[in-house]
């Protein structure tokens, strides 16, 4: 997406952390595999680190209620974000959400 790479380096240049947290229910239907998945987290942060930026985590959902199982970390259920503050001393009242779904606010 234009703006993505230098948005994210101007968040890592500003001491914020960037994590991506993500629903890849394409697991849990059989489309690709948790690897696959891995390996596209590993591409995004080589293509951003050409321009100085950096996710610093991702974290993924390969669940599907309805092909693989409910669970607590599929958005909108904030589980991976309550996993993110777990490993990570995130400033709550300091941080923010950017989605391009009203369930990644719901989350």
């Amino acid at each position: 997406m234009d703006g993505a790479q230098l948005a994210i380096r101007l968040l890592n240049d500003r001491g914020y952390w960037v994590f991506v947290v993500t629903n890849q229910s394409g697991v849990a239907r059989g489309y690709y595999e948790e690897a696959d998945v891995q390996r596209l987290h590993r591409w995004i942060n080589a293509e951003l680190g050409k321009s100085g930026a950096q996710v610093d985590q991702f974290y993924y959902c390969p669940h599907h209620p309805e092909f693989d199982r409910d669970c607590d970390c599929r958005k909108p259920k904030p589980g991976m974000l309550l996993q993110a503050m777990k490993e990570w001393p995130i400033d709550l009242p300091g941080s923010f959400l950017i989605g391009d779904k009203p369930t990644d606010l719901e989350a």
